[in-house]
């Protein structure tokens, strides 16, 4: 059975420009391709991918030329599976990057794959987290820019310094994460000069928007003000993911999952514990658990994690509890 002749070019651009995730992704489809006539080859490329590790993106020198001062690039070493996420939410995002991963194939018949997705949320709730999963997962570098510092910094010439960014967008394939979106996208009302500023904002946001990046940059807009946004730049975004507060269960199954990919310990929280954090968000209790890791390690504890003293150290930090 002979390899399809596009997806084993697709594996050598990838091998020549060092590209090793989208390799391995290729690799995957080409095991795919065998798997009907010939499982043991099938079974034999699976079998040597799953034993070669996926490179986090990590990239601090992969950016071209020309970056604009307003985007940041932002390490990323987190992996899909260390967001907490619902069900749902999880199926749209393994859509995206199957989408991504098969954009050779798709291009071939004129389409493109996702490259726009909305996340709505609480602070702290994931949404960074889940642009730096995404990045990790396509083997990219991630960008990052506030919109709400682009705005005031750059007040009359914000759609200028947009228009750079998504220029770059074009230039340099990589996850972007516009956050506080729901700055520049407000609804256009009013008739003040600010006002008409804003709109002329987001006519040329949605005119960008309309017009997706050949090379297939991701792009990953975060608000937790969804009702501040234009219907219309909402309309633009392939995806819009909702993230509700944790709940108890997620905070306890965030901690967990973190105490083991560090300590390696199989580690269960009572369900009361994350029922008494709620409303704190997820984030900052990551970071907290993750300070008490820093001092597990540092005081050679073998385990030391224990509940009693991480909600005394949460007590002390917030006094309010």
């Amino acid at each position: 059975m002979a390899l399809k002749i596009s997806l084993l070019e697709a594996m050598v651009r990838a091998h020549l420009v060092g590209d090793h995730n989208h390799f391995l992704t290729l690799g995957y489809q080409a095991a795919a391709e065998y798997a009907g006539k010939a499982p043991v080859a099938a079974n034999e490329i699976k079998k040597q991918l799953d034993a070669s590790p996926r490179v986090l993106t990590n990239l601090k020198n992969f950016a071209v030329p020309g970056q604009p001062s307003v985007i940041q690039q932002v390490e990323s070493e987190v992996r899909l599976e260390d967001v907490q996420l619902r069900a749902e939410a999880k199926e749209k995002l393994n859509l995206v990057l199957k989408e991504q991963a098969a954009r050779d194939r798709l291009r071939e018949v004129k389409l493109a794959p996702i490259n726009k997705i909305l996340l709505v949320g609480p602070s702290g709730c994931g949404k960074t987290m889940t642009a730096s999963a995404l990045a990790s997962e396509m083997g990219l570098p991630l960008f990052s820019l506030t919109l709400a510092e682009v705005i005031g910094k750059y007040l009359g010439d914000t759609s200028q310094e947009l228009a750079k960014v998504f220029n770059y967008v074009r230039m340099c394939r990589a996850v972007y994460l516009f956050d506080e979106i729901d700055s520049l996208g407000s609804m256009r009302r009013g008739d003040s000069a600010a006002d008409n500023e804003m709109s002329r904002v987001v006519c040329s946001t949605l005119q960008m928007l309309d017009n997706p990046p050949a090379n297939d940059s991701l792009i990953v807009a975060a608000t937790n003000r969804l009702e501040a946004l234009d219907p219309a730049l909402v309309r633009r975004f392939d995806i819009v993911l909702h993230y509700p507060e944790p709940d108890g269960a997620t905070v306890c199954r965030a901690i967990e999952a973190k105490v083991k990919k560090h300590l390696g310990e199989v580690w269960s929280l009572s369900t009361w514990f994350g029922e008494k954090v709620k409303g704190i968000s997820l984030a900052r209790i990551i970071n907290l658990v993750e300070r008490e890791l820093k001092a597990c390690v540092m005081n050679f504890e073998s385990v030391g994690f224990d509940e009693e003293r991480f909600w005394k150290t949460i007590e002390d930090e917030h006094g309010r509890l």
